[in-house]
């Protein structure tokens, strides 16, 4: 087999996660297995594209009992996205607190939603796109009444 073309895991990633959705966990897990092999072949899984990767197969291993996989899974997503993409980390914080509760680790999810808070705070402190814009004012400040 040959280089993937570009994009292909992202594609395979996104076909995924719409199938966990829809319940069809091994055809899920078929898919999202490669995409994983189509970024191991462009150069690992260290990226963005590998992170949403990971947290798909984290999230699909948890919801298939799988739960050993699924928190390695959630935690090297969590360790991607805190160097590469912090607006992720927050949904992926989220989901991994609600795996800890399901694992009934309540003190444990406590923690992750506690860190999930204060980052989600800096987060959006720091971020013009995390302020609330009025489109009314937007027109008005651009003088297109």
């Amino acid at each position: 087999m040959g280089e993937p073309a570009p994009g292909a895991s992202d594609d395979l990633t996104l076909v995924g996660k719409f199938r966990i959705l829809n319940r069809d966990f091994s055809g899920a897990e078929e898919v999202l297995n490669r995409s994983m092999q189509c970024l191991r072949q462009v150069g690992g899984e260290e990226n963005v594209v590998g992170a949403v990767t990971l947290y798909q197969l984290a999230k699909l291993y948890g919801a298939t009992h799988r739960q050993q996989q699924a928190e390695t899974l959630f935690k090297h997503a969590i360790r991607i996205d805190e160097r590469l993409w912090p607006a992720e980390l927050l949904a992926v914080l989220k989901d991994y607190a609600g795996f800890l509760r399901a694992m009934k680790r309540k003190q444990e999810a406590k923690r992750v939603e506690a860190d999930l808070r204060v980052r989600a705070k800096a987060l959006f402190q720091d971020s013009p796109s995390g302020q609330i814009v009025d489109v009314r004012t937007l027109l008005r400040e651009g003088n297109h009444q």
